[in-house]
């Protein structure tokens, strides 16, 4: 059980309800830049088309951050987890079909090599791990080379079950590693490749994961990819 002070319920509850309140504008915003790109207002020039572009994805900067703050809120104000009896195999398939579109979009190869043996189910709040897992997955996609490659595999024994997420991509910069898992920290390299980056989604993961008494690591080089390790008691 996760308990909380009054104090961050309070300042979590208030994110909650800014995001909420936020998020219903900038919906709006985006669809009516959308019309306007479609070109459903009649025809832009080069130079308008250039400025609506830019403004769109500024919007989608901030619908992502405020996307990643409400998880955040959740997981911070939530006083227990809903643990239950989850197919592991089966939650990593339903992250890997979620993310379908971007991994099309840098037409990255998902190898997922599945153990021999069944994995055997594991005690876990299904919803958080999909959200702590998918933000390490989407990690891999987002910051693989167009083209390139990433690897899953699982190993168990009669306590733990451990995940590995490889990728082949940018890596991350030696000083950088020790800051990786701190809330808002983003990578250089990180920055440069994907300026809509939020900071929250390894440090959202690594909460989760640590409620769960699991363990979260990774290896890494720069330009040659990440390799990022999550061990969960099976029990």
């Amino acid at each position: 059980m996760v308990k909380i002070s009054l104090d961050k319920k309070r300042k979590t509850d208030f994110i909650a309800l800014a995001v909420h309140k936020l998020k219903t504008p900038m919906s709006s915003v985006k669809l009516s830049l959308e019309m306007l790109l479609e070109g459903d207002f009649g025809e832009l020039n080069n130079e308008q088309k250039r400025i609506i572009e830019r403004a769109y994805q500024r919007n989608n900067t901030l619908i992502y951050l405020a996307n990643d703050l409400l998880n955040l809120a959740k997981v911070e104000a939530n006083h227990y987890y809903n643990l239950t009896s989850v197919n592991f195999e089966n939650l990593i398939k339903s992250i890997v079909d979620f993310e379908q579109e971007e991994i099309k979009k840098k037409e990255v190869k998902v190898n997922i090599k599945w153990p021999k043996t069944k994995l055997p189910k594991i005690i876990l709040d299904k919803e958080k791990m999909f959200l702590a897992i998918q933000n390490i997955f989407d990690n891999a996609v987002k910051y693989s080379k167009n083209g390139g490659e990433i690897n899953i595999s699982f190993s168990s024994n009669d306590k733990n079950l451990e995940l590995k997420i490889e990728d082949y991509g940018i890596g991350i910069l030696e000083n950088d590693k020790e800051k990786l898992f701190t809330e808002f920290f983003r990578g250089e390299n990180a920055k440069e490749l994907d300026p809509m980056g939020s900071g929250l989604g390894l440090y959202i993961a690594k909460i989760i994961i640590k409620d769960h008494n699991g363990k979260i690591w990774f290896e890494s080089k720069e330009d040659k990819g990440s390799a990022f390790f999550v061990n969960l008691p099976i029990k």
